[in-house]
């Protein structure tokens, strides 16, 4: 069990006998599950002194904040919280549409119907453990990898 990285999962379909949400709680001492983001992001925004990895949705309500700006936000006082979104908006056409941001943003990218859950847990335990080693540079565009490139030559 991962004792120090929280996981923060905001999802408007969340309910508590979600296979993805029963294996972070097996994997993960904290897991924070959200069912508005813009209540998600203010607890990210509180917190910041610690380590999170964030599963959003990308849809929301009107009435909230959307995936995407979330994720904006998160970017704007960190380039290196991992971040793995689960939504059941992945189709081939939405994924085209949000390329650009999700290569630069995102740590994965899953469709919530057509995805095996173990899958989206490797994929959070992997992040886990690359931030376990990581350094967050602030707003700055350095990462750990970039450090370690630069610091080669």
């Amino acid at each position: 069990m991962n004792h120090n990285i929280e996981i923060i999962v905001a999802d408007d379909n969340l309910t508590d006998d979600d296979p993805l949400m029963i294996f972070l709680q097996e994997e993960f001492s904290e897991v924070h599950p959200f069912t508005k983001s813009a209540e998600a992001w203010q607890f990210v925004s509180q917190n910041l002194t610690k380590k999170f990895i964030i599963v959003p949705d990308l849809q929301f309500p009107k009435n909230d904040m959307k995936g995407k700006e979330v994720l904006e936000e998160i970017r704007k006082i960190s380039k290196t919280i991992p971040v793995i979104i689960r939504t059941a908006y992945a189709d081939q056409e939405r994924r085209r549409d949000h390329i650009n941001y999700i290569d630069k943003q995102v740590s994965a990218f899953f469709d919530r119907a057509g995805s095996d859950y173990d899958e989206v847990g490797e994929k959070v335990k992997e992040a886990a453990a690359l931030l376990d080693a990581q350094v967050d540079w602030g707003n700055s565009d350095l990462s750990v990898s970039d450090f370690q490139i630069q610091s080669r030559i």
